[in-house]
């Protein structure tokens, strides 16, 4: 979707026209889901919160600047908001859980290296950092500046992430 598409829906929202926030639930559903799943590490708690973030753009709709970037600031909210619900609930993020849900496997880190053969499966090869720039980067058609203003971290740290994790796919992706 293109910033000036994003902008009609976000207009048509303010005109409480439901239309428009069907076609941007449509159309980043799944990057926001992955990216407060990034976070909360929960299935069923990101399910909710990416839920309360489609109710609460219907409700902030008017404070949308465009010229901004409007994945940035889709992705700054669900963000804000996935921090903010582990912050209200006290809860501890395990520090080994990754992007999707996890992989019922008894294999062996190096096993699992050997095994990976479908996309989904090299996912779990990478840190939750790898995961974060790489959804940011794919899913969310974001720039590297963009990541670094999200993440608050150096641009070329993420560069050297995203690099990493892409050597990372490419090195155990077997045919």
């Amino acid at each position: 979707m293109t910033d000036k598409d994003f902008k009609q829906n976000i207009e048509l929202i303010k005109n409480k026209d439901k239309a428009g926030l069907k076609t941007i639930y449509v159309e980043y559903v799944s990057l926001i889901y992955h990216t407060v799943l990034n976070i909360v590490k929960q299935k069923e708690d990101a399910e909710d919160i990416t839920s309360d973030f489609f109710i609460k753009l219907a409700t902030i709709a008017e404070k949308y600047k465009s010229g901004n970037g409007h994945r940035t600031w889709l992705i700054t909210i669900a963000r804000n908001m996935a921090i903010d619900y582990i912050r209200s609930h006290n809860k501890e993020v395990p520090a080994e859980d990754t992007l999707m849900e996890q992989q019922p496997s008894n294999d062996t880190p190096e096993e699992q290296y050997i095994s990976a053969t479908s996309f989904k499966e090299l996912i779990y090869l990478l840190n939750q950092k790898e995961q974060e720039v790489l959804t940011y980067k794919i899913m969310g058609e974001l720039t590297f500046k963009e990541i670094a203003a999200i993440t608050e971290e150096p641009m070329g740290t993420i560069t050297w992430r995203y690099n990493e994790a892409i050597k990372k796919l490419r090195r155990n992706y077997h045919e």
